[in-house]
């Protein structure tokens, strides 16, 4: 019995790091179409967080006339309950073919590649994207509540306290999501506001 048990332990002992080291499944279809519905939302966010660096440098500053364009529009993503795929993706049109100069949209495009770029650099160096908290008390390192979403499509990290590789779908309790209402996009929501209107 003994010699059993020895062996059953030994072939778990043998097997555990292996299975540890499965990597995950391939992201169902609902979550590439969850990813996908998403999108929007997640380029609007980029957008906005780089609105304050075109502003700041003189070849790329807005205009009086794009200051009152914009003011409204980011005071409405700040005031918001719920920021839906469609509305994000017609802000995003709205901000690129009425508002902002082509010479802009290039720098834009130019500061989210170079974006992008650090950070691949950070994962493939083993760290990891910065992680943004949304709602809720921690409990493991997770809100309360949610529990550890899985690896997904390309994200921001706006669900809960998720990573690289995670997708905005909404709260986990249902309730409506505007990723420019709480942490650090509301912060430099209000940053931008601020400086636009001096």
């Amino acid at each position: 019995m003994f010699r059993n048990l020895a062996l059953l332990t030994g072939l778990v002992l043998l097997t555990a790091p292996a299975l540890a080291q499965t990597p995950a499944a391939p992201a169902s279809a609902s979550a590439r179409t969850a990813a996908q519905k998403s999108q929007s939302v997640l380029d609007l966010l980029g957008t906005v967080e780089l609105l304050g660096e075109l502003h700041k440098n003189k070849k790329t500053a807005f205009s009086a006339a794009q200051v009152k364009a914009l003011l409204p529009v980011l005071t409405d993503l700040s005031k918001r309950a719920e920021l839906k795929p469609a509305d994000a993706a017609k802000i995003l049109t709205n901000l690129e073919e009425r508002i902002l100069t082509p010479q802009q949209l290039t720098r834009l495009d130019d500061l989210l590649l170079q974006r992008e770029e650090q950070r691949r650099l950070r994962l493939t160096q083993g760290g990891t994207a910065p992680r943004i908290r949304t709602e809720g008390p921690l409990r493991g390192g997770q809100p309360a509540g949610n529990p550890r979403p899985q690896d997904g499509p390309r994200g921001s990290g706006l669900q809960g306290q998720p990573g690289p590789g995670r997708i905005v779908t909404g709260r986990p309790d249902g309730q409506p999501l505007n990723p420019f209402k709480q942490g650090r996009p509301a912060e430099q929501l209000q940053t931008l506001i601020a400086l636009l209107k001096k």
